[in-house]
């Protein structure tokens, strides 16, 4: 069977890859581009929904959280290059507030986190993906980089 970055069962969640991940440059300080991706994820975080606090811990093995509020953790797994950003209820329940949160955000959670959209599986269990609009978080590291 086929393995995929992965994300918590009922969970909102975006998708990126890291493009140039064959490049060595690039994977020389991979640390300092995954220390990035988690600050902008919990800055964007709680910039936008203000209940939310910062925290770093695992849920599980595969689940790193960045951030949480009464009713959702917000976090990210990689797995060779595959980025997922998740948003799941906490406690692991579907309550009613949780599910109405996460429908609120949907959108504009995918518009900033997501690059790629998830289509399905093949019978090997591989993913099959289609490239969305550049997200937030890219556009903004392509302007600051035009110094």
């Amino acid at each position: 069977m086929s393995r995929s970055v992965a994300y918590p069962m009922d969970s909102l969640v975006a998708f990126q890859i890291w493009d140039d991940w064959d490049d060595e440059d690039a994977c020389d300080n991979i640390s300092d581009r995954f220390d990035d991706l988690r600050e902008f994820i919990q800055a964007e975080v709680l910039s936008r929904w203000p209940s939310f606090i910062k925290t770093d811990r695992w849920i599980g093995r595969e689940y790193h959280a960045l951030a949480y509020n009464k009713l959702c953790w917000v976090g990210m797994s990689e797995y060779c290059g595959q980025i997922s950003i998740w948003m799941i209820p906490k406690g692991g329940t579907n309550t009613p507030m949780a599910v109405k949160f996460m429908e609120r955000v949907e959108n504009n959670f995918v518009k900033v986190f997501g690059r790629y959209r998830l289509i399905g599986h093949f019978s090997n269990g591989e993913a099959v993906f289609e490239k969305m609009e550049e997200p937030v978080w890219k556009a903004k590291s392509k302007k600051n980089s035009r110094h």
